[in-house]
């Protein structure tokens, strides 16, 4: 049914004024993705000397007490499937998205400029998450039950919820790139089905006790300030030109500016 649901979002006809260029560096983007894909496997790959067996954050906060007791499940693994399930639902949807919109659009240089851009925001949201888990060294909730604890290297990764940050990060980003191609109604449409999976990933990850929901909000707003943002930034627009002018008039000279912007 979803498949279904994203190939009808993609393949009806667009009433839309146009589809938007973007813009990829290979210099410049290409190091900042070479970083973020290079940065967060070596995080990864080293994760047993780059988090820390003992919590900087510990303490919590009334806010987040009450939300993990009123949204804990009692079988949190079951929880912690549907969360895994929903993150799933959340990526392949999204990559689905921009592999059709692919489809019906003809220029390939274009394309491939948007799955270029589209690696670049999932590489940066996944290293400055790794690079967030290690900085806060927050505790995750299910560790104050435990009473024999041995070490983990995923007990003081809590802040932020990685599974809601990608999840967001993946359903911002594939909608800020289609969102001049299909009309107006299946834009809203797009949208909902998107941010349901990735609300639905962030929810679980509190219901399985694996986040507070602190992780969960923060994970959310940096998945799409980073899925909308960059693909904006990478946007084709017009040459900028700027003048500076002087004219003369009765009470002496006149400056000003003028240009398009």
């Amino acid at each position: 049914m979803t498949a279904l649901l994203y190939l009808t979002l993609v393949f009806l006809p667009a009433q839309t004024t146009g589809s938007q260029e973007y813009i990829f560096h290979p210099l410049t983007d290409g190091i900042i993705t070479g970083i973020g894909a290079g940065g967060s496997l070596v995080l990864e790959l080293k994760k047993e000397d780059t988090t820390s067996d003992v919590c900087t954050w510990c303490r919590q906060n009334r806010f987040d007490e009450y939300f993990r007791r009123e949204l804990k499940w009692k079988n949190i693994n079951k929880a912690r499937t549907l969360s895994n399930i929903f993150l799933g639902l959340s990526i392949g949807g999204s990559s689905s998205v921009m592999v059709l919109s692919t489809l019906t659009n003809y220029d390939i240089k274009q394309s491939l400029t948007r799955f270029a851009i589209f690696g670049e925001v999932i590489f940066t949201s996944v290293l400055l998450n790794s690079v967030a888990k290690r900085a806060f060294s927050r505790e995750r909730p299910y560790v104050r039950d435990l009473t024999d604890i041995p070490q983990d290297t995923d007990y003081n990764v809590s802040f932020y919820s990685g599974h809601t940050s990608t999840a967001f990060t993946f359903v911002s980003a594939a909608v800020a790139f289609v969102f001049h191609d299909i009309s107006p109604v299946l834009r809203w449409s797009l949208i909902g089905t998107g941010v349901m999976f990735a609300s639905l990933t962030g929810y679980f990850r509190i219901a399985g006790d694996n986040h507070y929901f602190t992780d969960v909000l923060a994970g959310a707003a940096v998945g799409m300030a980073l899925g909308i943002l960059i693909p904006a930034l990478h946007k084709k627009t017009s040459s900028k030109h700027v003048s500076f002018f002087v004219l003369p008039s009765q009470n002496g000279a006149l400056t000003g500016l003028s240009g398009t912007f």
